[in-house]
């Protein structure tokens, strides 16, 4: 079981590094890995997210992300995009959550400290 795991691993890596990827299954990527606890591969997804996050935050499943998702996103400590795009997109993701089962007060407030309003000009 082990050897099926490293494998799963060393192939996603393989597609992120040779930028085999698209933004939705880089957004699946980032559930299948949060999800599964792939720690270090997670770390590559984001930083695939962070280079092109204009791009994926615009991208209609961007919105549909887990609570857990854009959590990771926010606390990329390498995280290079704009503190203001950053911002923009997680009141986009809070805006078009479902009112069924919305995000609990508490999420919205610490995702937003994951944000350095500071540094918006």
């Amino acid at each position: 079981l082990d050897r099926l795991v490293g494998g799963i691993e060393d192939y996603l890596k393989d597609l992120l590094k040779f930028k085999e990827v698209d933004i939705k299954e880089c957004l699946v990527m980032l559930e299948f890995c949060i999800g599964n606890k792939f720690g270090e591969l997670v770390e590559l997804v984001l930083e695939f997210v962070d280079l092109d996050f204009e791009n994926v935050r615009c991208h209609e499943d961007f919105c549909q992300l887990s609570v857990s998702a854009v959590k990771a996103i926010l606390k990329y400590q390498e995280r290079l995009s704009p503190e203001i795009d950053v911002f923009n997109a997680l009141v986009d993701w809070i805006g078009k959550q479902s009112p069924v089962a919305p995000v609990a007060s508490y999420s919205k407030e610490e995702m937003l400290s994951l944000v350095d309003l500071v540094s918006i000009n």
